[in-house]
């Protein structure tokens, strides 16, 4: 048995800014990461770095692959031990563009991990938002 996350945002900015901010290593590393690599294509390399993150300045890094690639409607890929599925898909509005965000396949066991994707991937797509909309890095 597994559990699944589920977020989403809308980011006043066109889909294609939005695909590119969520699915290219230039894009992530504006946002959230430093250091990471996405081949952007299917079985693509996912390997996310983070430095210097956090109160304790830590170094995380993760590896997965790209299960779909489809601009600027679609990007899914795996991380973690064992593996999730992270699924993200755009869609335009008048006022912008959805985002939605689910990971699926957290082992129900593993609550602290269920917890800190929960409240990662919130934090996560707002930052992705002041990037996109503002400009604004966390680094």
């Amino acid at each position: 048995m597994s559990r699944d996350i589920e977020a989403s945002t809308l980011v006043k900015a066109p889909i294609d800014d939005v695909f590119t901010a969520i699915a290219s290593s230039e894009g992530w590393d504006k946002w959230f990461t430093n250091g990471t690599t996405i081949e952007p294509r299917v079985d693509g390399i996912v390997h996310l770095v983070w430095t210097d993150v956090g109160p304790d300045r830590e170094h995380m890094e993760d590896r997965g692959r790209v299960l779909a690639y489809a601009p600027p409607f679609r990007f899914e890929f795996t991380w973690g031990q064992p593996e999730s599925v992270v699924t993200v898909t755009l869609s335009s509005r008048d006022d912008g563009t959805l985002v939605e965000l689910t990971e699926r396949g957290i082992p129900a066991e593993e609550a602290e991990r269920f917890v800190s994707c929960a409240v990662g991937w919130g934090e996560a797509l707002t930052l992705m938002k002041f990037w996109v909309e503002h400009g604004v890095t966390y680094w």
